[in-house]
């Protein structure tokens, strides 16, 4: 008899709740995990990207002669230069590659208005002190690193050049193909060669984009 009137109790209540009306889905609280956000969420970490120009020494070596970092807004997405220096040879240059390094002899005697010139160990120091403990973004950076004498931690690199979405039959592509597909734009273009704040931005957008 008590289960038969439990039973009556659970169906009337069931009728009556259905009956009731739902309050307006705008006056519902957001689920807990609901948090609004900009369009580039805050990261814990800073995120730099990371470009080298090089010219050739004796049997075709490459040589540093010109480092930019460029550091990331998370709250915009736009990139800010922070670091572009030329750097003083530490051997004998042969072939200066001009039309693709955009570095002439006058620089690495005098840098420029915008990248002066340092020494190799100046120009190592500032990097290191700056990417430490960041998210470094690099495209094919293998000579970059060489050249740079310094490789960064592996769990805080992010090589664009390896993203399955930017790879061709399991090869990487040149960043320059990639920025005129994905970006938009075309760099390393005309006779005045790469500029190495341009391809590190052309990075570090790809990587925003795809991250």
């Amino acid at each position: 008899m008590f289960i038969t009137l439990l039973v009556r109790l659970r169906a009337f209540l069931t009728r009556f709740l259905r009956l009731l009306p739902l309050p307006p889905f705008s006056s519902l609280p957001p689920p807990p995990s609901f948090s609004p956000s900009p369009p580039f969420l805050p990261s814990p970490k800073p995120v730099y990207a990371l470009d080298c120009e090089m010219v050739g020494g004796a049997r075709n070596a490459n040589i540093l002669a010109r480092v930019s970092l460029s550091l990331l807004c998370p709250a915009t997405g736009s990139w800010s230069t922070a670091l572009d220096v030329h750097v003083r040879p530490t051997r004998r240059i042969v072939d200066y590659r001009t039309a693709y390094s955009g570095v002439k002899p006058e620089h690495l005697r005098s840098g420029t208005a915008g990248a002066p010139l340092v020494g190799f160990t100046d120009a190592r120091s500032a990097v290191v002190s700056k990417v430490k403990g960041a998210t470094l973004v690099v495209h094919d950076g293998r000579a970059d690193f060489e050249c740079l004498r310094y490789r960064h931690p592996a769990a805080d690199l992010r090589d664009t050049s390896l993203l399955p979405r930017f790879m061709w039959q399991g090869r990487r592509r040149r960043l320059r193909d990639l920025s005129s597909e994905y970006l938009g734009y075309e760099i390393q273009g005309g006779g005045g060669g790469h500029d190495s704040v341009e391809d590190a931005v052309a990075a570090g957008r790809l990587y925003v984009m795809f991250r």
